[in-house]
């Protein structure tokens, strides 16, 4: 069974990773918006991430997923964020990265998500899901509650210069792979765009120009 993480922006649109959590994505959210839910928590709190999940995602597709060392059912991992905080924060991205680091190379996915967002309204609610992720062991428990950190850190790391900004990003690629997968520079097009921004659901196909150009 593949591990699968979702971003989801409402209704409106969705994006798949398999065995990887798209690194772009990071950009979306902060650290306090991170989100881990169990059955307890999910009574207590009137189920906030089960309507998510019924909002989103069939159960098959979904969990719940068991927790051995506490008995408790894990209902949800990931983060949750709104549609204008989400739009300040990948905007302020691209304008860091975008004309300053070489890492736009393979950044430059990020304008999918900003495009995406813009085409959404205010109230909308950003969902990351991160619970098949989050599940493999404690290892990725740690990277996926450290995710949105790895990526500010990483952004502020760049400093244009190609062999440090380049290694940089194919670091924090690598850490978000459940698989073990080629130096970004040695993969085609069509390999690098699911570990860069995923795959788009059904209800649109964005265009992969970005990333063919940028790969």
């Amino acid at each position: 069974m593949k591990n699968r993480t979702h971003l989801f922006f409402e209704d409106f649109y969705e994006f798949e990773g398999i065995d990887c959590l798209p690194v772009t994505w990071l950009s979306l959210f902060d650290n306090d918006e991170y989100v881990v839910e169990t059955s307890d928590e999910s009574e207590e709190r009137g189920g906030i991430v089960q309507r998510i999940m019924s909002m989103f995602q069939s159960p098959q597709d979904f969990g719940p997923l068991q927790n051995f060392d506490t008995q408790q059912i894990t209902l949800a991992a990931g983060y949750r964020t709104s549609q204008p905080d989400a739009l300040e924060r990948v905007e302020l991205y691209i304008k860091k990265i975008r004309d300053h680091s070489p890492a736009w190379t393979f950044l430059q996915p990020l304008e999918i998500l900003r495009d995406r967002l813009l085409a959404c309204p205010e109230e909308a609610t950003i969902v990351l899901d991160l619970t098949h992720f989050w599940a493999i062991d404690e290892e990725y428990k740690r990277r996926s509650r450290d995710a949105v950190d790895e990526f500010a850190i990483m952004v502020n790391s760049l400093n244009g210069n190609a062999v440090h900004d380049l290694a940089l990003t194919e670091n924090l690629v690598q850490q978000f792979v459940c698989e073990d997968c080629m130096a970004l520079n040695d993969l085609s097009p069509e390999e690098c765009t699911p570990i860069l921004v995923g795959e788009e659901g059904q209800k649109e196909q964005y265009s992969r120009e970005l990333v063919s150009d940028c790969c």
